[in-house]
C-alpha cells in the first residue's frame, strides 16, 4: 500500500494527526523488521536503544518550561 493509500484510506477515520503517528510507526517496524531479518542487530538491542532514547526525549522535555494555564484552557476550549 502506498503512503497516499494509507493516508485517503485512515484520514476520514482517526484525523491527520494520528494518521501521520501511525505512518511514522509504520516506517519504524519496516526498519526494525528489516535489520533484524538481515541480522545486522537483535530485537533486544533495538529495544534497549530505543530506551535509552526515551530517557533522553524525557531529559529534554522535563527542561522546558511549563505550558501557561492559559494556552491550556483555549486548547481545551477550541475542543469542546
Amino acid at each position: 500500500m502506498t503512503f497516499e493509500e494509507f493516508l485517503k484510506t485512515i484520514l476520514p477515520k482517526i484525523g491527520p494527526n494520528a494518521a501521520f503517528d501511525l505512518s511514522r510507526d509504520a516506517q519504524f517496524k519496516a526498519i526494525k523488521n528489516i535489520l533484524i531479518e538481515k541480522g545486522v542487530a537483535l530485537e533486544e538491542e533495538i529495544e534497549a536503544e530505543a530506551e535509552k532514547c526515551f530517557g533522553e526525549f524525557v531529559e529534554n522535555i522535563l527542561k522546558m518550561p511549563p505550558i501557561p494555564a492559559s494556552k491550556i484552557e483555549i486548547n481545551a476550549d477550541q475542543k469542546n
